[in-house]
Formats: C-alpha cells, structure tokens, sequence
C-alpha cells in the first residue's frame, strides 16, 4: 500500500514538473502569436503530455483491492451445515452465544485441518455434549502403565497425542486442552489424522475408520452414537 503510494507521488512530481517547463518553454511563443497558432501550439501540448502520461501509467500497479475476511462468501452447503448444526445443539445445554461460537470453530479447524466439519462435530457431540469441563473417567492403558484421563469436548488423551499435537498445532501443553477452542482444534487435527490410516477391517466408512481409531478399539455403541449424529447434519 506504501509503495504504491510513493510511486504514484513521484509520478505526479514528474509530471507536474513537466507541465511547468512546458507552460514557461512556450509561453512567449503562445502570447506572441495569433488565435490560429495558439491553439495549434496549445493541442501539440495536450498531446505531449498524452504521449508522456501513458507509458508511465502502465509503471503504476493498481492498487491492491482489500477484502475483509467477513466479506468472504460461504458456499451454500456451508450456510446449511451451520444452520442444521445451530439446530441440532438444541438436543444439548449449550448458551445460543455458545452454540454460535462452537460451531465456527469447528468449521474453521475442520477447514484448517482439512477434514470433514461433520465428523469433528459428531466426535465432539458424543464425547461431550459440548461440554469443556466434562469429566471423563479414567482409564488405565497396559502400554503406559498407568491411569490416563481425556480432557475437554474431544476427550482428547493428551499422553497418546502430545508429541504429534505440539508439533502439528498450537497446543504446547496438556493444560491447553482446557480451552475449549484448542480443545476443538486438537481434535479436528487428530481425525484429520487418522483420517489418512489404513481401513480398519470393522470400519464401513472413511468416518467410521476415523472414530474407531479415534476411541482406540471397534466399539459397536460409540460407533452408533458416531454414525447417529452425523446421519442428523
């Protein structure tokens, strides 16, 4: 924006510079002859100036257009899932304020992450019921040795995913998970990534093979719960 601002100033400069010696350049010629050669004098002037503007015209790049990231348009199905989203958090206790903001977050990590906004919605929906602060009950895993405890919308196990979450996203630490906006943004970034393993031999689906993956064994009713919600968007 600068730039273009002090290219087009030293062009008027130029410019105006040029009008100034031309009017004194000719000046005593102009008042000095008759009607005829004064017009003729002053239409060779218009057209020296002409001849002079274009090129350095074409030196001026236009100046960038800024578009304001709430004039960007959704595309329709987008307006639709977040309409039939809105609706169906009516099924859970979740503020209308909330409810808006939840599910601009799951687009917009769903879009970051490039996985399906459905499915993190469905994940989150049966998780947690949107609830942050939900309390998951322990569990304790043979390869760890020891209790580990899902955090947050997501129930998201920080001991499996720490590595890959600091690397991957801006989560640095186990108690990120307590904001409910990270919360959200390590589980979109977790499905994205099971998204991309191998068919588990009991998954029907893409989204099916994500969830079992995403829950660490092939749980009829999770995956029912899973398939539920996202059959509702």
């Amino acid at each position: 924006m600068n730039d273009y601002k002090a290219r087009k100033d030293v062009v008027l400069v130029i410019f105006g510079l040029s009008i100034v010696i031309g009017t004194f350049g000719g000046l005593s010629y102009a008042l000095s002859s008759d009607k005829a050669e004064r017009i003729a004098y002053i239409e060779a002037q218009k057209t020296k100036v002409r001849d002079f503007v274009a090129p350095i015209e074409n030196l001026i790049e236009p100046e960038p257009e800024v578009i304001s990231i709430d004039e960007t348009a959704e595309s329709q199905e987008i307006v639709d899932l977040r309409e039939i989203m809105h609706l169906d958090m009516g099924r859970v206790k979740v503020k209308d304020e909330l409810k808006t903001d939840i599910i601009q977050e799951v687009l917009l990590q769903s879009q970051v992450y490039k996985v399906d906004p459905k499915l993190v919605y469905s994940v989150l929906f049966t998780e947690s019921s949107f609830r942050n602060n939900v309390k998951h009950n322990p569990t304790y895993v043979k390869k760890l040795k020891k209790k580990i405890q899902a955090v947050g919308m997501g129930g998201v196990v920080w001991e499996f995913w720490d590595s890959y979450l600091i690397e991957n996203t801006s989560l640095t630490k186990k108690s990120d998970l307590k904001d409910w906006r990270k919360n959200i943004e390590a589980t979109a970034a977790i499905l994205a990534y099971l998204s991309t393993y191998k068919m588990h031999p009991k998954a029907k689906d893409s989204k099916e093979n994500a969830a079992i993956r995403y829950y660490g064994l092939p749980c009829d009713d999770y995956i029912g719960k899973i398939n539920k919600v996202y059959a509702r968007l």
